[in-house]
């Protein structure tokens, strides 16, 4: 059960990286306000790890 719980984890953080790499590259983009949380340097990194709460 924990093996499965840190592959889930493993999965779901590598697509949170994935995320926010394709947001870099132009792929996609946030389609939040200027003032959102996610539009903070240390923010950026969160956005795709927690899609919600967003402006």
């Amino acid at each position: 059960m924990k093996r499965l719980l840190l592959v889930v984890t493993g999965v779901y953080l590598a697509l949170a990286a994935l995320g926010h790499v394709r947001e870099r590259t132009g792929v996609t983009a946030c389609g939040c306000q200027p003032d959102c949380w996610c539009k903070r340097l240390v923010g950026s990194v969160f956005r795709w790890v927690f899609p919600f709460g967003h402006r």
